[in-house]
This record gives C-alpha cells, structure tokens and sequence, in this order.
C-alpha cells in the first residue's frame, strides 16, 4: 500500500466507512515499519505520519482511536517493533470485532422487515449480509446521502447480493421522520442484474426506530442543521 496515495485516497472520499478509513490508516502504519529505520527520529517521522492521516479525515474518531492506541504507552527501546505488533492486533480486532457484530445485529433483523440506512456503513453491510444469509427476507431502504452520494456505495453491494433495494432521496426521510402525514415515494429498486425499475408507494410515518448512541440532543441539532441546508439547496 503506497502511503501518501492512501492518505489522497482518505482525503477524497474513495475510501469510506469509519472502519475501512481506520483500518487504511493502520496499514499506512504497518507498511511504514518496514520502511524507516530505527534511530532517534524515528517517533518523529511517525507522529508526521499520524498527524498526515488525521488531517486527511479530521471528523473521523475511529482512525483517531486506532492511532492514538499505536502510540498508547509505548515503553523505550524497539518504537518499531512495537507499533508494528499493535497494528496486527488492531486489525485482527476489527476483523473479529466485524464478525460479532454481524452476528449480533442480524438477530435484529425479522423476515418481512424493512432496514432504513443512512450513507455508508462496512457494520452495517456486514450485519444486511448476514442476515441475508440466513435465509431472511427483508427490504432496505437507503437514502442517496447528498452532496458525496455515498447512499450509491451501500446500493451497489446491495443490488449485488440480490436483495430488495429501494434509494431514497435525502428529504424524503427527513420528511418522513419530521411530519405526520404520509410522503410519497418515488424511489428505486435495483435488481440483481442492476436494472432499475421506478416503484411509487407510501411510506407510513412515526415508524419505531432504535439510537445506537446517547447523544440524542446533538444528533436533533444536527438533522435540523441538515434540513436548513437543504432547504437552502433548494430541495424543498
């Protein structure tokens, strides 16, 4: 892995999903020990390097988790051979840490269920895929996640796992989620083969939805900070 064109890659969204800009940063890492030699700058280099990554995607807290823990207490002598052994425990953490999930948050998933997903989530495909696995039924519905459309990354797995798809657009959720009357939807659904066929239907309001996270005033403030923008963009 080239490190500056993974720090380009990061900085330009060709790299997406919390996981999967974390665990590119941490490679940037393991490939970086192969490459320095120890001597008394050698933490230098590395906090550039880290400094690099982090400025590539200052919003990101995974990445910044995962490198904080390279350099969490490093004792004195091998700086190298430390961080590179955290590095393999760092990805092998987030491959079985992945897997758990999966299996956790499939057994959430009913047959007959409709998914809503917001952007795009490597989590979340892996707990869809999962599920579909297992031999359930069950619809997603994804938002295109306007201005970078990273909603089109969690479409194309899906439509090529064969599974019932239907891409919204951004304001058709906020509606829903805000106002108490029935939305039309003009969405699409994508096949297997990605055919798209246009599908018109309804989409019932105040449907009962679970928070992964307790910030729930922030997370108010910042849909609402959405919606001003869009209104602003003349989507309304």
């Amino acid at each position: 892995m080239e490190i500056e064109s993974t720090i380009k890659k990061i900085c330009n969204l060709e790299i997406q999903g919390a996981e999967n800009i974390a665990i590119a940063g941490v490679l940037c890492f393991k490939d970086a020990m192969g490459e320095l030699r120890e001597d008394k700058d050698t933490l230098n280099r590395l906090f550039t390097l880290r400094k690099k990554l982090l400025s590539a995607r200052p919003t990101e807290p995974c990445m910044r988790n995962a490198l904080d823990y390279l350099f969490y207490d490093l004792a004195g002598g091998d700086v190298k051979g430390q961080i590179y052994n955290r590095t393999n425990y760092v990805l092998e953490h987030f491959k079985s840490g992945q897997q758990i999930i999966a299996e956790i948050g499939s057994q959430k998933i009913k047959n007959g269920m409709v998914v809503f997903t917001h952007c795009h989530s490597s989590t979340v495909m892996n707990i869809l895929k999962k599920a579909k696995d297992q031999g359930k039924k069950f619809e997603v519905y994804n938002t295109e996640t306007r201005p970078m459309w990273q909603g089109r990354i969690t479409a194309k797995e899906l439509s090529l796992d064969n599974a019932g798809l239907y891409t919204l657009k951004d304001r058709t959720i906020a509606i829903n989620l805000i106002d108490e009357k029935e939305s039309d939807i003009n969405g699409k659904e994508i096949t297997k083969n990605e055919q798209t066929e246009f599908e018109t239907g309804k989409f019932k309001e105040k449907i009962p939805f679970e928070l992964t996270d307790y910030f729930i005033i922030i997370g108010l403030i910042i849909l609402f900070i959405e919606l001003a923008y869009v209104k602003v963009r003349g989507d309304f």
